[in-house]
């Protein structure tokens, strides 16, 4: 009877709100010609979505060059998983909840011309079109915040040191903070905190200082050294150094999750190790990508990339029913993709001929598979139509934007000699 009577009373007060938000909104109408006002909101329950989808507007909005400047006012959608990034949302941003109801009119009467949808709805929270890389940053930090995220470094010793943010995918986030609802079609994406422990071992080694991200994490980071911090694990941890450590270290290392979102909307380097799908690249950030191994079941044969593209599953089932087994990189191989990183970035690492000319054909052959055109291998046949329903492709295809330092990880390369395949005529 209590939950009966909620719903009730949601329903009646949302078409009360609707009522009185419609004269409102014939007026604004009425002003349309002398100035433009809109209505949108933001998904704030995920942080990879909400960190890249603000981000993503306040550069749109930068780009924006017609006469009349629009006045933009939000709405927010789930329980915030950042309290530091509500907090900039709101205050660089006019955010009330009372925008729904102007929100809901402008869609049912007109057709929502006015209104705004975020990127997680426009482009599944990715950059089509070079946002980031062609606009300076957006979310800003007030001084005090500058204070206290320098005040931590201090006082854990880490005040004139590069350092680098580790992100790994597992499985107790979402079971902790989302559990009325099973999350294992996400296991495929999940990789082991050990694997990570030469690369960490190897960062802290050169100079830098390590800190494990997270807000909730299945198992500690192993290892004893004074430059590397298990700050998941750390009674310092708090929403707002997950966001400001992200925002200022030298690279991220990540398997693609949604802190990483963070990072790419302050523009850090990435190394991504265990991405998946391969449909998915970040061609928008400076990154370097290796993909997990995917292999045949039945005959132990790895994919090469065009069936890495023909395979783009969100789901673990769907590769099992498609006959693929995910295995994750091994500690040399990840160490090896954050090398690659780090040494670019220090100006250090060098390219040949060779690894030029396995790029372009990596490129080639992602352009190609993204395209929902007849292919065919040596494993299937598929159709244009069976493409389009079965790999769950983004929506923006290949029109997007290609960030000139993202790249396919060469050892990848190297290490998968048939990756690349035949040549496609």
């Amino acid at each position: 009877m209590y939950i009966v009577s909620r719903r009730v009373i949601r329903k009646v007060t949302n078409y009360l709100g609707v009522l009185i938000a419609l004269p409102v909104v014939l007026g604004i109408r009425c002003l349309s010609p002398f100035i433009n006002i809109r209505f949108g909101y933001f998904f704030v329950d995920r942080i990879g979505h909400f960190a890249f989808d603000l981000e993503y507007y306040l550069c749109k909005k930068k780009e924006e060059v017609d006469e009349k400047q629009s006045i933009d006012l939000f709405f927010t959608k789930g329980n915030s998983c950042n309290d530091t990034l509500t907090s900039i949302l709101n205050r660089q941003l006019f955010v009330d909840p009372l925008v729904y109801y102007l929100y809901e009119v402008e869609r049912i009467m007109f057709g929502g011309r006015n209104n705004l949808l975020p990127a997680r709805i426009t482009t599944g929270s990715m950059d089509p079109g070079g946002a980031f890389a062609k606009n300076c940053q957006g979310i800003t930090f007030l001084e005090e915040e500058e204070d206290l995220g320098k005040e931590y470094l201090r006082k854990i010793g880490c005040d004139n040191a590069k350092f680098v943010c580790l992100v790994v995918r597992d499985s107790a986030y979402l079971d902790t903070t989302q559990s009325a609802r099973s999350w294992n079609y996400h296991d495929y994406r999940d990789t082991r905190i050990d694997n990570y422990l030469e690369t960490v071992k190897f960062l802290a080694n050169k100079g830098y200082w390590v800190f494990r991200m997270g807000k909730y994490v299945n198992q500690g980071l192993n290892i004893d050294h004074p430059h590397v911090v298990d700050y998941a694990l750390s009674p310092d941890r708090s929403d707002f150094l997950d966001i400001w450590l992200l925002s200022k270290c030298s690279f991220c290392i990540s398997t693609s999750t949604g802190l990483d979102s963070v990072a790419d909307a302050f523009r850090r380097p990435i190394a991504f190790v265990n991405f998946l799908p391969l449909s998915w690249f970040q061609t928008w950030s400076n990154c370097v990508l290796a993909p997990a191994h995917l292999l045949w079941i039945e005959t132990d044969k790895k994919l090469n990339c065009i069936e890495y593209l023909q395979h783009s599953y969100m789901r673990t089932e769907d590769y099992l029913e498609a006959g693929i087994r995910v295995k994750e990189l091994s500690s040399d191989e990840i160490l090896s993709v954050v090398t690659e990183l780090e040494a670019s970035l220090e100006n250090a690492w060098s390219s040949t001929n060779k690894i030029e000319r396995q790029q372009r054909q990596f490129w080639t052959l992602f352009k190609y598979g993204l395209n929902p055109v007849f292919i065919e291998t040596e494993n299937r046949k598929l159709s244009k139509q069976n493409t389009a329903i079965n790999q769950r492709r983004p929506t923006v295809g290949v029109n997007r934007f290609y960030h000139p330092q993202a790249r396919i990880s060469t050892a990848f390369l190297q290490d998968n000699m048939t990756f690349l395949g035949k040549n496609i005529s």
